[in-house]
């Protein structure tokens, strides 16, 4: 029970170290300045995939707060990589694990 509960402290301070550090290190993503058209950190995109016209929506978030099962994708995957910086009805090509695809971003909205 003793060595449990040694054990069970050194993984909620691992933790708390973890966190501190993300704090410390965080930024505030402002996007005031940005075009309401422009996809940035912290805004959800939605883009059809061509020729198929499958649609796809996911909020572009930190790695931290990531969670591609609920619709948020890192900034730093593939997708998002791909999308950052373009705008409403650009075609953008994909570079993925599983081969390139092509998309049409349709919205852009504030999240």
């Amino acid at each position: 029970e003793y060595e449990s509960a040694k054990d069970e402290q050194a993984f909620v301070e691992g933790r708390i170290t973890t966190l501190e550090t993300m704090i410390r290190f965080a930024e505030i993503i402002d996007n005031e300045g940005a075009d309401s058209d422009e996809v940035t950190i912290g805004k959800t995109v939605i883009f059809v995939e061509l020729p198929d016209g499958d649609e796809e929506e996911y909020m572009i978030v930190g790695s931290a707060e990531a969670d591609p099962f609920s619709g948020k994708i890192s900034n730093d995957s593939p997708i998002a990589r791909a999308l950052i910086g373009k705008k409403i009805n650009d075609e953008v090509t994909i570079s993925t694990p599983g081969g390139d695809m092509q998309v049409k971003i349709t919205e852009v909205k504030n999240s």
